[in-house]
């Protein structure tokens, strides 16, 4: 047996311990299946580079030894990086001006090394096929106990509070977020910007507008998720940190929950004009911070850490972020004319329509009269933003109400409209301003005008608790307005 255990099986082991691992670390969230692909592609590329070393070092265990040194530092980089960063921050060593020649070095030193010397590594064969075996028995033992454990849900399912409604009218109900919407104290008190006539001119088309609104959370999937869940999340990250279990987390809440079922109970069909799936619709767009299931296996590598935090110095990047953010601009327009041909489209059934609108988040693509800003301009960050972001929501504004009229105008009958912000304005490095990102914009126009069931300083997560027992005569208790602030790593 341990003959066969000096042989480099440990090429093929450590691609399973890091698949094997990542399901430990989001249990329920990956299939066989995909796993499996994930292992066959990390297993190939440890083969290849080990198949290309034996040229050079003329030894298959040797060969695999340097094989296995790249995959390693490739998968573990992430974890490696983030040690250093917490306990050597500011330190020339933690930067990729020394980490890139070092381990350059050192893969030529390793080389060398092993080009030279006569032994044969059958041990540091057998102890690698050791270890690896020993970790991934215990990652199955772990998946072992996750299978048994009874899983507790994200949010409270109310279904069975839900009241029906024969003589309710179900009009059309339009959501449209608007993304990265700063609260008027935000606006007045950190841009000195007064945005009260956009306010006037959403009560003068009959919208209310809700005083001192806040999102629950700081970034969009986690609000739409307790927004259509009509409740707070649970079983999220206890240390606050943005992790892909956690979005992946949204993105099932956000396919099933208890708006949309109640929609769809009701003779609702659900039109999505948005990146994600809401009551498991199709989505019509893709973004890159809502990755697919394969980020929870690529986010930590070094080739994903080095490409998105410094591949912008290199051309080849560059170019794919000018492609980028033309993409955003386009989807923008898209789910803007999305919306309008909805409104302008008869329909059998009442209608739910969803549209995010990625503004005025940035990139900050237009100024205040709508001309096209230098795509290197819509990068400026904080205080060289301000201005950008101030000319981009003026220019938002006028869409916005735009896109309301055409909405009032070619409904068939008087819709619902709800016109607000996932979260606020959140490009702040000051921990003093981290209160400021949940402060967001909050506008609803009801048919009937009945708006006494919203209230200053509402959060999110009441939003549509408070639309179901105006609108669909239900009697669901409104929940304690709370935030959670989550950091992106």
């Amino acid at each position: 047996m341990s003959r066969h255990l000096r042989n480099p099986y440990f090429l093929f082991l450590l691609p399973l311990f890091f698949v094997l691992h990542v399901c430990t670390e989001n249990p329920g969230l990956i299939s066989f299946r995909f796993g499996f692909f994930i292992f066959l592609e990390f297993s190939i590329i440890a083969l290849l580079i080990s198949f290309l070393f034996r040229f050079i070092v003329k030894d298959i265990r040797k060969a695999a030894l340097i094989g296995f040194f790249i995959i390693a530092f490739d998968i573990f980089f992430g974890s490696f990086q983030d040690f250093l960063l917490k306990h050597f921050a500011s330190n020339f060593f933690v930067r990729y001006i020394f980490i890139l020649p070092a381990t350059l070095v050192v893969i030529i030193l390793l080389t060398i090394y092993l080009k030279r010397t006569k032994k044969n590594f059958y041990q540091a064969c057998l102890f690698l096929n050791l270890l690896f075996i020993v970790l991934i028995a215990m990652d199955l033992v772990k998946l072992f106990s996750f299978s048994l454990e009874k899983k507790e849900p994200p949010f409270t399912d109310i279904s069975n509070q839900f009241i029906k409604c024969d003589t309710c009218s179900k009009p059309d109900i339009y959501m449209i977020i608007t993304d990265g919407y700063a609260g008027d104290t935000v606006l007045k008190s950190y841009f000195n910007y007064d945005n009260s006539a956009f306010k006037s001119s959403l009560q003068q088309r009959g919208f209310h507008v809700i005083n001192n609104p806040r999102s629950n959370y700081n970034f969009t999937v986690y609000t739409i998720a307790s927004m259509f869940s009509m409740d707070y999340i649970q079983n999220m990250d206890k240390h606050k940190m943005v992790t892909q279990q956690d979005i992946y987390l949204t993105r099932d809440i956000i396919k099933k929950n208890n708006f949309t079922e109640f929609l769809y109970s009701n003779g609702y069909t659900i039109e999505n004009n948005s990146f994600m799936s809401p009551g498991g619709t199709e989505n019509r767009i893709r973004l890159y911070y809502f990755p697919p299931k394969r980020g929870l296996f690529t986010s930590q590598t070094f080739v994903n850490r080095f490409t998105r935090n410094i591949g912008y110095h290199f051309p080849f990047y560059s170019d794919l972020y000018y492609r980028y953010i033309k993409n955003e601009e386009y989807n923008n327009r898209l789910m803007d004319s999305l919306t309008r041909k909805a409104a302008a489209t008869k329909s059998e059934h009442p209608r739910f329509i969803f549209s995010h609108l990625i503004m005025p988040h940035h990139p900050y693509y237009y100024d205040s009269l709508g001309n096209r800003n230098p795509y290197v301009d819509s990068r400026r960050d904080v205080e060289d933003g301000k201005k950008d972001y101030i000319q981009y929501l003026t220019y938002c504004n006028k869409r916005l109400l735009d896109l309301v009229d055409t909405i009032i105008s070619s409904s068939q009958k008087p819709p619902i409209i709800i016109l607000m912000s996932d979260h606020g304005y959140r490009r702040f490095y000051d921990k003093k301003y981290n209160d400021f990102q949940f402060m967001t914009l909050n506008t609803v126009l009801f048919p009937n005008r009945n708006y006494s069931g919203f209230y200053d300083g509402m959060s999110n997560v009441n939003q549509l608790r408070v639309l179901l027992n105006s609108q669909f005569g239900q009697k669901l208790p409104l929940l304690k307005d709370s935030t959670s602030l989550f950091i992106e790593p």
